[in-house]
């Protein structure tokens, strides 16, 4: 009986793969009605402090690599200089979940896949997913903007501190919040306080697994954070302060422990989409823009690390940041200069990708903050991309009934939603998911016979 209903299984798989006719247009994700989300959240201006550029700049032009540049009128900041380096430990796109998006069996907000190209036999197979980029521009929405679909946190300026990589960082775990339907965003001070060197592996590494609190509770105060940031910077010429070592002021010191003792998400998990610096455990090719999209259309906004152009970055014209060079001399100097992003969207209506930038640069940036890149600059110049995770530590995941349920892109890399418990665990064999902790058994016909 059992071999009867395999090999029924498979017929019926075959025959849904041939039925359909030429692949049609995946239509644009809707956002979900949901209280914890809003669309165009306002941005976080600044308490105002004094500003010196002449001393800034006086300062930059003796002494720094990279100096600061000036990136909208009036807003100053600094670039890191060189290489982020890559975060250490982290986990690797999942060929069984994407496997799963293709066939449209992940629970997501939108349903993706599953469709007439996703059993296509003419599809070239690639490593992740089974999928060449052809392949998912067939199957993933050609248009995909957190903005409309209320996942977007605030619009944030981290003035002239070399704290991009906590910033991005909020920023990415801000939009892992409101896919939780939550409201919460949180405090880039309370992050960069953890490990005040610019970097996104000690932003990972001192991160991960603590409290971390919302932005209400330790706003973010440019003063505070040149003190405490030991990069070269000059940020002590632009706001006349002397840096610090730790442990802070006392002030510094009290808001920091108050912000341990109340923090209400944890950074539980972050995986290596795609880049050419992603993991410093073994090598990796060159970006994938289209694996990219595939996390971006599940929902994720990627932590990312790209290099770039002062020039093509100063203040994008309608919203697009132009095509630029960055000499290959210089990225093998290290003199080169990077930026830490979270990309929030991606348009393919074109043909070819572009990607939507989420900056740190205040709302007078851009398209308010936004700016759209090229697919050819991210092959280039990407670095590293990654998904992050968080855990709420004041209420346990919701029922799967529920319509605040976690969906599985809220849960890491190898995990999915237990259909029992409403709880992210292991991915189970055959591209199954767990119910009570259990795994179903899927038997020899493997991820084409599910129990979900």
């Amino acid at each position: 009986m059992m071999s009867s209903l395999r090999t029924l299984v498979l017929l019926s798989c075959l025959a849904a793969c041939e039925s359909h006719g030429p692949a049609s247009t995946p239509s644009t994700p809707s956002p979900p009605p949901t209280a914890g989300r809003t669309v165009n959240p306002p941005a976080i201006q600044n308490p105002p402090v004094l500003r010196d550029v002449q001393a800034l700049v006086a300062a930059a032009a003796t002494k720094h690599r990279c100096p600061p540049h000036q990136v909208a009128p009036g807003v100053w900041v600094h670039f890191h200089c060189g290489a982020f380096d890559p975060v250490a430990n982290t986990r690797s796109a999942n060929p069984a979940k994407l496997r799963m998006l293709r066939h449209g069996r992940l629970r997501l907000d939108s349903p993706i896949g599953g469709g007439p190209s996703a059993g296509d036999a003419g599809l070239a197979m690639a490593g992740d997913g089974g999928l060449t980029e052809e392949g998912w521009r067939r199957i993933l929405p050609r248009t995909v903007d957190h903005r409309s679909l209320g996942t977007e946190g605030p619009v944030m300026s981290q003035g002239q501190v070399g704290c991009c990589s906590a910033f991005s960082l909020a920023s990415s775990l801000d939009n892992a919040i409101r896919r939780q339907n939550k409201s919460d965003a949180l405090s880039p001070m309370h992050i960069w306080s953890h490990y005040f060197t610019p970097g996104m592996s000690p932003a990972s590494a001192k991160n991960q697994g603590r409290p971390l609190a919302v932005l209400s509770l330790w706003p973010y105060d440019e003063v505070e954070a040149c003190k405490i940031s030991q990069e070269e910077d000059a940020c002590e010429q632009y706001y006349h302060v002397q840096k610090e070592q730790p442990p802070w002021e006392p002030a510094i010191q009290q808001k920091l422990q108050a912000a341990d003792t109340h923090g209400t998400w944890r950074l539980t998990s972050v995986t290596c989409v795609t880049g050419s610096l992603c993991s410093s455990n073994t090598p990796a090719g060159p970006s994938d823009p289209a694996l990219l999209a595939a996390y971006v259309a599940m929902g994720a906004d990627l932590w990312a690390a790209l290099w770039i152009d002062e020039q093509a970055w100063y203040h994008p014209q309608s919203g697009t940041i132009p095509d630029y060079t960055v000499p290959a001399e210089a990225i093998a100097s290290g003199t080169g200069e990077g930026h830490g992003v979270s990309i929030s969207g991606y348009d393919w209506s074109s043909g070819t990708l572009r990607f939507l930038v989420h900056n740190s640069w205040g709302d007078t940036w851009g398209d308010k903050g936004y700016a759209w890149i090229s697919q050819a600059m991210v092959e280039k110049y990407l670095q590293q991309a990654y998904k992050v995770t968080v855990e709420n530590l004041t209420s346990p995941p919701a029922p799967p009934s529920d319509p605040d349920a976690l969906t599985d892109d809220d849960c890491p890399e190898d995990e999915l939603v237990d259909s029992v418990t409403g709880a992210c665990a292991p991915l189970c064999p055959g591209d199954t998911r767990a119910a009570s902790g259990k795994c179903p058994d899927v038997g020899d016909a493997g991820p084409l016979l599910r129990t979900e």
